[in-house]
């Protein structure tokens, strides 16, 4: 893998708004429920992630504005045409273009115009926060979610190396240690029976109650107390995604426990956690729900923790290579770190929700 890629990013990431994965009608009780992962639990598809940020591009670049007046824009379809970019009589003035172009690639419909730039992994959702009926606010996983985070990091150090630093010098990890005790922990995590929990950090008492779920804690196994660090690195990320650059309010992610379920309590208790919504639809005229209109959607509620992989290919399409034959540098590196929110909605998404991020 790391012979198609040459730079890898890790994505973090905390909703801020209840995040809805559109997976279309469902004929179960909820009728637009989250997508889901083949184990059963929510995902947010790579698809969505790379059309919103295509989306964010295209937008903070002023590509659309330039489009609709240089003949690059498809009115019935309202999206850019990216093989039309490249026709321009001065590519300079199409900088923008040329960046969402070549990093997030043309349409499907556009031909051989070549592959996007960067390529994504899925943003799972490894952790989900929880109230007990002990008063107790903590994050909730399960051995598969943090097996699927394991997964992405994974990812990641093929292409970045196990000796690339997450997180600060003095808080941080090399990605392989990382990797390494996430791995453990998952590992460790599947032996758990049904009823128990492991917990990481300051847990009053030693039941976490939440609905039909009564959890008895215990502490991890001495041989991971070494791990604990893994997950504050994690959290301690969370919550810079959460405040940005623009400073830092009351700690929402760090310093909260992690509570993680047996394997067997696992997506039941995740979908406990969810967010279902019943909507409806009134006449204006008598004020009563129109007929077909009563439904429910189904959320992943806000501030989940989120992670996915973001990859830089050696390869470059078509509007690439125009925009480096005409001086224009599309540096992937700037560009990401740039990004500090994820909008699910729109035209190249049929999602909805807000994820604060940040790219390390």
């Amino acid at each position: 893998m790391s012979g198609i890629f040459s730079r890898a990013w890790l994505m973090l990431g905390i909703a801020v708004t209840d995040v809805h994965p559109g997976a279309g009608r469902s004929p179960g009780v909820v009728d637009l429920p989250v997508q889901r992962d083949p184990g059963g639990y929510p995902v947010i598809p790579r698809s969505e992630v790379k059309g919103a940020l295509k989306t964010r591009c295209m937008v903070s670049t002023a590509c659309i504005d330039w489009c609709k007046h240089n003949n690059c824009f498809n009115r019935a379809q309202g999206r850019v045409q990216c093989s039309r970019v490249v026709q321009v009589s001065n590519m300079q003035d199409a900088a923008g273009c040329v960046t969402c172009c070549c990093l997030y690639g043309p349409e499907p419909e556009e031909g051989e115009e070549g592959a996007s730039k960067l390529a994504f992994t899925d943003m799972i959702v490894y952790a989900l926060p929880a109230r007990s009926e002990e008063g107790v606010t903590a994050y909730v996983t399960t051995p598969w979610l943090l097996e699927k985070l394991v997964d992405v990091l994974r990812v990641y150090t093929l292409v970045a190396g196990s000796d690339k630093f997450i997180g600060s010098e003095k808080g941080g990890m090399k990605a392989g240690s990382l990797l390494d005790c996430l791995s453990r922990i998952a590992s460790q995590a599947y032996s758990l029976e049904e009823g128990r929990a492991y917990k990481v950090g300051n847990v009053s008492g030693n039941v976490f109650t939440v609905r039909d779920y009564k959890l008895h804690l215990e502490s991890l196994p001495g041989e991971l107390s070494e791990c604990k660090n893994a997950i504050d690195v994690l959290l301690k990320l969370s919550e810079k995604a959460y405040w940005g650059k623009g400073g830092h309010g009351a700690s929402i992610v760090q310093g909260k426990p992690v509570i993680i379920v047996s394997e067997g309590d696992g997506q039941g208790f995740v979908d406990t956690l969810l967010v279902r919504v019943t909507r409806v639809r009134l006449r204006i005229d008598t004020k009563t729900v129109a007929e077909g209109a009563l439904w429910t959607e189904e959320y992943i509620p806000r501030r989940s923790l989120t992670a996915a992989a973001v990859l830089e290919s050696i390869y470059e399409n078509r509007v690439c290579e125009a925009g480096r034959q005409n001086g224009i540098n599309v540096d992937a590196n700037s560009h990401l770190k740039s990004i500090d929110t994820v909008i699910l909605g729109g035209k190249y998404t049929l999602s909805s929700g807000i994820i604060r991020v940040k790219v390390v």
